[in-house]
This record gives structure tokens, sequence and C-alpha cells, in this order.
């Protein structure tokens, strides 16, 4: 599998509001990028007042995470928030087109294309946000990368750019080594040992064992579409919405329940599952056997 180490120096940006800060061009240095010559890294556009979101075009769900007691859910319009109120709140009035979006250790990390008529960077790389989503600073890879998939744990970041090559950061996404050979469709991290993967290639099933360094067929696996990893085990969705769990790498797979065919998105919520579907939000709290509605966007 070949890689490609990849540095950019950059400068953290702080987002005040509505306040957007342009920064010099990034630099490039020790080998060559999915993109070099990147475009000048910016704030990613989102500002801090809350709001009803316009859900008549919340058609699509990218990616979800579970972060202080609520689920985030990146759509086209930007970052949705379902907690105790009765409908999603978006967060941002100013959204971008969320592509990935993950929690890491104190805040959050995604990745997507700017609002239409703003003069941001396109795509917008690596960004964090340490206040729940409200402000953003660029990490890395701004006007170079649209990731599609974010996974983090510690310091070490994981990212699937669009077309599958998987993107590599032991610094909290400042830098990265590219791995061009492994073009992959979803990916789970061990909530407890970063250096334990499951990934998708074309449906099959790999896993690593090395931090993604290198990946294997998990034998015996299903053709799956969507996978994620909890703190009971590792569970996957087949494309007509089976749910499926192992307890371990390697280990069986046992089937569960069922989710909606149309199932966009899946991620942990400690120990239990959520999934999205073109209608809701769905949490299932007895390993994938059950699934209840605990957000409407329609």
């Amino acid at each position: 599998m070949k890689e490609d180490h990849v540095c950019r120096r950059r400068r953290w940006i702080t987002v005040v509001a509505m306040c957007l800060v342009a920064v010099p061009p990034v630099a490039a240095c020790g080998g060559t990028a999915a993109r070099e010559n990147a475009s000048a890294a910016g704030d990613i556009p989102v500002s801090a007042r809350a709001g009803t979101p316009d859900t008549s075009e919340v058609q699509h769900v990218h990616a979800l995470a579970s972060a202080d007691g609520g689920i985030l859910v990146g759509t086209h319009r930007g970052i949705l928030r379902i907690g105790t109120e009765p409908r999603s709140v978006q967060i941002s009035d100013q959204p971008f087109d969320v592509m990935a979006l993950t929690a890491d250790k104190g805040g959050l990390l995604a990745s997507g294309h700017p609002a239409a008529g703003t003069d941001f960077p396109d795509p917008l790389g690596l960004g964090r946000s340490e206040d729940g989503g409200r402000t953003w600073a660029a990490v890395s890879q701004t006007g170079s990368v649209d990731f599609h998939k974010l996974q983090a744990a510690g310091d070490r970041v994981w990212g699937l750019a669009a077309g599958g090559a998987l993107w590599r950061s032991v610094d909290a996404g400042r830098t990265w080594r590219v791995s061009r050979g492994a073009l992959l469709e979803d990916l789970a991290v061990d909530p407890d040992d970063g250096r334990r993967l499951v990934s998708l290639r074309q449906s099959s099933v790999v896993m690593s064992r090395d931090g993604g360094a290198t990946f294997s067929a998990w034998t015996g696996a299903p053709p799956l579409a969507l996978v994620a990893w909890t703190t009971e085990g590792v569970y996957g969705v087949t494309s007509t919405g089976e749910v499926l769990a192992a307890d371990d790498l390697g280990r069986p797979w046992q089937r569960r329940g069922r989710v909606p065919q149309d199932t966009q998105s899946i991620a942990p919520a400690g120990a239990g599952l959520i999934v999205a579907t073109t209608q809701s939000i769905e949490s299932s709290r007895d390993g994938g056997r059950t699934f209840v509605s605990v957000g409407l966007w329609r």
C-alpha cells in the first residue's frame, strides 16, 4: 500500500460569531498531497445563532455524531442537533455542506463545502469546533481535501477523502499520511483502541490492527453498506436494512434487528447505536435489536 506523507503549515483561526477572517495560503512540505497548491485557508462558515432549520431541504445525511448528551446530524444544510427539544435545532444560521462529522477529545471535527454565495475555499478541508459546532477553526487541507468520513481517537484522526483514499494523522489532523492503494467506503474505529479499525471495500468488510496502515479481509463477514463501532462491539447494516453485530474483530456476525432500507448513516452513542434515515434519527439501546425514533425533521 503506497503512502504519501503530507505536512501542512497552517495558522489557527479564532472564529467569533459572524467574524470571518482569512489567513495566508498553506504551504506544502515533505511529499505530494492529493492537491498541492491549496487555496488560502479560512474559517469554516458557521455562525453562533441557533434556530429552526429549513427542513424542506434536509434530504440527505452524511454524518452522525453523539456529543454532550445530544445527537449531531451533518446535512447539506448544516449541522442539526437533536436533544430534548421536540424537533431538531440548527446550530448555525450560516451552515456549510457537511460531508463528514465526528466527535473527538473535547470537540468536533468536520469537513465539507462552503455554502452557496460565500467565498470560502472549496473544499473546506478539516475543521475543528470546541463549542459544540457553533464556531469552527481550520486545522489543515483547506481548499485541498474533501473528507467524506472522519474518525478520531485521542490525537489520532482518520479521514476518507472523496474517492476513498485513507488519510491518517497522529497529531490531531495537522499532518497526514495518505494510503493511496486502499479505496475504502466507510470506516469505524475501536473506541478503546485506536489501532483497530473496520472498513468496507466494495461492500466487503476489512479490518486493521495497526491503525489503518494495512487491512485484511474479515473472513465470513457479510457484505455491508455501513459500519460503526460502539463500546459493545462492531455493527453493520446491509443494503436491505438488516442489522448485524460482532463482539470483536474477526468474530462471527450475528443477526440483530432491522432499520429502514433508506438508512444513510450510522454512528455509536456509547454502548448504543444511532441511525439516520431520510425521515428521522433512530436509536437502539439493546444491541441493534430494536430502534425507536428520537428526532424528526419532516
